[in-house]
């Protein structure tokens, strides 16, 4: 009962406009209006969102010794499904939003990689993720290459339970 009260949900976030905007009208008029790529990343965004805040606060009850990491991967693993559709809901909207394609800028590339191992691991706790990266900063539409990151990373999964990533640039000069 205990654990109970320290799960508990914080004030819940707001939904952001596009996602509210979806919601008053009705589902079959937001559609014809082409609107459905706003509800679908908007879902996605919650649910992942939702699973981040319950990994969180797992993370949190094990630091405290309230529960044991085997509990926590426990109570994660029915939620590892329900995140990846979530981020797969995400991936979605973003490859049929035509704007979203021409929207390349400048990215840090080592650190969107170094967050989405963070994110990983706290997701996929059994699994051990090293990261060797140098700083290099690339051109590049920012959602394409957070879905291309979340794909490499759950492929790697797949490899063993430890992964080691490095980000080499040869010298020379810069290209692009």
């Amino acid at each position: 009962m205990q654990i109970m009260s320290d799960l508990e949900a914080e004030p819940s976030r707001s939904h952001d406009e596009d996602f509210e905007f979806v919601f008053q009208d009705s589902l079959s008029h937001e559609m014809e209006a082409g609107r459905w790529q706003h509800l679908v990343a908007g879902l996605g965004a919650h649910t992942t969102y939702s699973v981040q805040q319950v990994t969180s606060r797992l993370a949190e009850l094990i630091n405290k010794g309230r529960i044991t990491e085997s509990d926590a991967r426990w109570l994660l693993n029915p939620l590892q499904p329900l995140y990846q559709a979530g981020v797969s809901s995400q991936k979605l909207s973003r490859l049929m939003d035509r704007a979203f394609h021409s929207a390349h800028e400048a990215v840090a590339l080592d650190v969107m990689i170094s967050d989405a191992v963070e994110q990983r691991m706290r997701i996929s706790p059994r699994h051990m993720f090293a990261k060797d990266l140098l700083p290099l900063e690339v051109m590049i539409d920012r959602g394409l290459l957070s879905g291309a990151l979340e794909a490499l990373l759950a492929w790697g999964e797949g490899l063993g339970s430890h992964l080691h990533l490095r980000l080499l640039r040869k010298r020379g000069p810069p290209l692009g």
